[in-house]
């Protein structure tokens, strides 16, 4: 559960980050922006349908690419954002549920 939420904090700094970090390029910022949204609606809803955080694994992948295909990877702050908070976001979908879950979830003894 912990992961999911985590995802859902990257989401929300993935919206905010444009304005905090200055973002003057318009794709840097609209990428950032509706990757943002998108990461947050699939993070809360993998928390009913585990599959779908896959989803965020391809969000993160973007996230990693996108500065270089959209062409703001000469731009030190969207990139060095996106390719951190992507790796995060990738990383961290792939994280089995279990792993996830509270130790009294799991079935440890608490």
């Amino acid at each position: 559960m912990w992961v999911r939420w985590s995802n859902v904090v990257l989401s929300a700094w993935l919206v905010v980050a444009p304005f905090i970090l200055g973002y003057d390029m318009p794709a840097a910022r609209a990428n950032s922006v509706t990757l943002g949204m998108g990461i947050f609606l699939v993070a809360l809803l993998a928390e009913v349908m585990p599959a779908v955080r896959f989803l965020n694994t391809a969000m993160g992948l973007w996230l990693i690419l996108a500065p270089f295909l959209l062409g703001y990877g000469n731009k030190l702050a969207p990139t060095l954002n996106d390719v951190t908070v992507g790796i995060l976001v990738a990383a961290l979908s792939l994280v089995p549920v279990k792993w996830g879950a509270p130790r009294a979830q799991r079935g440890a003894r608490a």
